[in-house]
């Protein structure tokens, strides 16, 4: 009876782990999308792990603040700083997204609790393109004697 009782504490104790480090499935619905960071999808978007759970990050302290809602106030806010709204990194950056249109696409995405994250449109250009561009300077190409 002793050992029952052990294993039972030990299932609930690995249930209440499991749970506590995902995201809440109810919240993503409530998203434009969910972000991709480094290729990975990142379904904890308003935490500091990428599951969820735990210190949350700044946008999720501001998805908390408006209600845990999809908000034109919350799209339009920079949570992580980095220059862009939250609506830009979830893929609405005219605020137009509401609860139960399809969710924007990942490769159009960024996170808006993570500053290093940026859309990719707003990535800079490939570096190859600079000595195109250097080379058709005619003063550089006169210098380089060509």
């Amino acid at each position: 009876m002793r050992a029952a009782a052990a294993v039972l504490a030990a299932l609930c104790l690995a249930q209440l782990l499991v749970s506590s480090v995902h995201a809440y499935p109810r919240f993503k619905s409530e998203l434009p999308a969910i972000p991709v960071v480094a290729g990975q999808p990142w379904p904890g978007v308003g935490h500091v792990a990428r599951e969820g759970g735990g210190k949350r990050n700044a946008f999720g302290k501001d998805f908390d603040e408006a209600g845990y809602r999809w908000t034109p106030e919350l799209c339009r806010m920079d949570s992580d700083g980095d220059g862009f709204t939250n609506g830009q990194e979830l893929g609405d950056p005219d605020c137009t997204w509401v609860k139960g249109q399809p969710q924007r696409t990942a490769a159009a995405v960024s996170h808006p609790g993570l500053a290093t994250s940026v859309p990719a449109a707003a990535q800079p250009a490939a570096a190859s393109a600079q000595p195109a561009a250097a080379s058709a300077n005619p003063a550089t190409a006169t210098a380089s004697g060509k």
